[in-house]
């Protein structure tokens, strides 16, 4: 699945032809977990499922963490060149619903992964993806998402910060 807003910003046509690259293969399934913001009809010929209404109406979050639970992955394309502000949101549902991330390379997902948590695999392309989902299936690999949760907190954060406050002198 992917989640957030099904827009073209946030990569609807590399998104389209992804899940017609999976009708393809034929035992698995693209779910838009999020408000449609373009024609619905477009991701039903593109093999693309999503929530009745979506294109209608913002979907409460019992509608969305209920959706994000029935994944195995959830699938992030979004263009490198228009995506490094917004990105968060998404990625922060997939580690708080604990599934395994499968992203194009970006800005923000590339220094996430180095700066704070792997919680999941960077690809070059989609094609890399089909290879991995041919690879592993439904097969998640381990992520410990109650360390990373834990790492990502306010009073972890605030420990940090302290830390740093400490380093140059501000605090002691």
């Amino acid at each position: 699945g992917t989640v957030g807003g099904i827009r073209n910003e946030k990569g609807l046509f590399e998104l389209m032809n992804f899940g017609k690259d999976l009708q393809t293969l034929g035992n698995m399934a693209l779910y838009a977990i999020g408000r449609v913001f373009c024609d619905p009809k477009d991701l039903t010929e593109s093999g693309i499922h999503f929530i009745e209404g979506a294109a209608n109406r913002l979907l409460d979050r019992s509608e969305i963490d209920s959706a994000l639970a029935q994944m195995d992955y959830l699938v992030f394309l979004y263009p490198k060149q228009s995506y490094n502000f917004i990105a968060s949101g998404a990625l922060f549902d997939a580690i708080n619903s604990e599934k395994y991330i499968l992203s194009l390379r970006n800005s923000y997902f590339d220094d996430f992964f180095e700066n704070r948590a792997v919680v999941g695999k960077l690809f070059e392309d989609r094609s890399e993806i089909i290879d991995f989902l041919l690879k592993y299936g439904n097969k998640v690999p381990y992520v410990d998402y109650e360390k990373i949760k834990y790492d990502l907190s306010p009073e972890k954060e605030a420990s940090n910060i302290l830390k740093v406050l400490c380093d140059i002198g501000w605090y002691k």
